[in-house]
């Protein structure tokens, strides 16, 4: 499997592979700074890996709070050897919007005394959400 990303943030990135085991591929974990570099603003980079298990995993930014701000989505790899036919399928995704920046966020969060986190405004479902 081959994924190219494409870093338009304006800040350093890693995208990281929750859930799939890195088997002789440790490189593409995409834990940035632990086990390869921050993608840097405009660069690119290609993760490749073989995927041993089939499943639904997710990917997120695994820097600073990207993930806050949407850096993260579904993953299917599906297991060529089964021939079993679905009927249909469905991909449900479910997350805390925050209806700020998570820039916004973080100092009020680091302030805390009590480590209380920030109460999301509402939530998502795949992506989508009214405010």
């Amino acid at each position: 499997m081959s994924i190219t990303f494409v870093n338009n943030l304006g800040a350093p990135t890693s995208v990281h592979w929750h859930g799939l085991l890195q088997t002789n591929s440790v490189e593409m974990d995409g834990a940035g700074i632990l086990t390869q570099c921050e993608i840097k603003p405009t660069a690119s980079f290609t993760y490749t890996f073989t995927p041993t298990q089939s499943g639904t995993y997710w990917y997120h930014s695994h820097s600073s709070t990207q993930y806050i701000d949407g850096l993260r989505g579904s993953l299917v790899v599906f297991n060529p050897a089964n021939t079993f036919v679905y009927q249909s399928q469905a991909l449900v995704e479910l997350a805390d919007w925050y209806h700020v920046p998570s820039a916004t966020l973080l100092p009020t969060y680091l302030a805390s005394l009590t480590g209380n986190e920030p109460v999301p405004d509402s939530v998502l479902l795949n992506g989508v959400g009214q405010a």
